[in-house]
């Protein structure tokens, strides 16, 4: 008697779709989780500025500390500009033992800004808070070994 069952390589080609047919359903539900990237992925990452990047929520922030002046830029996943005209933030500089308070305000197209004279060269480490209209507030961590 003759199998009429699927053959081999049909039944593989059927897993894939079915695989594929998940993944797709799983990313439509949970799109941040798709392109999810670990904090070790996310401290190898250089910014389009030359900056650190972590992830916060469904956005990127991207860092850099110089001259006293710190500038945030913040995208999506999909490393598209997010507006931040309207946005609020504030980033927390401790250098030792010293804390540095920085309003950031919008600046450019998806750019925050603020700065300092007390920002030395230096390692510190930076908590980056930004605030979107209707959102939850984003936070990100930085440790940076030098500027």
């Amino acid at each position: 008697m003759r199998e009429t069952g699927l053959s081999g390589w049909m039944r593989l080609q059927a897993f894939a779709a079915a695989l594929a047919i998940g993944f797709a359903g799983w990313s439509a539900v949970s799109p941040g989780a798709a392109l999810a990237h670990s904090e070790e992925d996310m401290a190898k990452m250089v910014g389009d500025h030359g900056g650190s990047v972590r992830a916060a929520g469904n956005y990127h922030v991207e860092l850099v500390v110089k001259d006293g002046q710190v500038r945030v830029w913040l995208t999506d996943h999909g490393n598209v500009a997010q507006a931040t005209d309207k946005a609020s933030g504030a980033a927390t500089v401790t250098i030792g033992e010293k804390r540095i308070s920085v309003p950031l305000k919008p600046a450019a197209k998806n750019e925050m800004s603020g700065s300092n004279p007390d920002i030395k060269h230096g390692a510190m480490r930076v908590l980056v808070n930004v605030t979107l209209p209707g959102e939850d507030p984003l936070q990100a961590r930085f440790a940076l070994k030098s500027h």
